[in-house]
């Protein structure tokens, strides 16, 4: 997939990065949800053994994922850890 690449600087001048994924399937390019350096919380998922031990952890986006398209890596605040999730699983802080 192809993908178009937008660079912004931060308060602290760290150049960030977004992405515009490009889905045929889709018929034709979709923002990303989201965007380096934003903040993210873990939705619940209900229904789960013992409940979903992450709900509502909340973290940064250090990575905008391009394969697989419409994932992002979520530095945790509570370990400081990069895990991956579907943007689909994150809510926007």
């Amino acid at each position: 997939m192809a993908s178009d690449s937008s660079r912004t600087r931060s308060p602290s001048g760290v150049t960030l990065q977004g992405r515009v994924n490009s889905n045929p399937t889709l018929g034709g390019s979709v923002m990303a949800k989201f965007k380096i350096g934003d903040r993210a919380r873990v939705q619940d998922r209900p229904g789960w053994p013992d409940g979903y031990k992450i709900a509502n952890w909340e973290g940064e986006i250090v990575e905008v994922k391009e394969d697989p398209a419409g994932y992002v890596i979520m530095k945790a605040d509570k370990t400081g850890y990069n895990m991956a999730f579907p943007e689909g699983e994150l809510d926007k802080v």
